[in-house]
């Protein structure tokens, strides 16, 4: 089977996806940006834990955020569904659309 880095795992699309791929037998190498969310997903698919690895990238927004993680051994596919976006914003115009420049 297929081993598919899933960036952003703990969000909304990514959980779904992440789902997927493994009923259906692929390998995972998700990415989160805190341990306690990384043990969120460990521990949601114990049962799977052999396909799937989570790592922690805390900054994506960083140029080399990424750097580490592609170098994983084994990808094949990049599904890339991380995104800057949070909650924290100030002002209404930039902060949705530009997350760096809103706090």
């Amino acid at each position: 089977m297929t081993k598919v880095l899933l960036t952003g795992g703990s969000g909304f699309i990514a959980a779904h996806i992440l789902e997927q791929l493994l009923e259906k037998g692929h390998s995972v190498v998700t990415t989160v940006r805190s341990e306690e969310k990384a043990q969120a997903i460990r521990d949601a698919y114990k049962a799977q834990s052999d396909r799937l690895e989570v790592l922690i990238v805390p900054d994506i927004a960083k140029l080399d955020a990424f750097d580490e993680v592609v170098k994983t051994p084994g990808i094949e596919v990049v599904l890339h569904t991380a995104s800057p976006f949070h909650f924290k914003w100030s002002t209404v115009p930039n902060s949705p659309l530009a997350p760096s420049t809103g706090l």
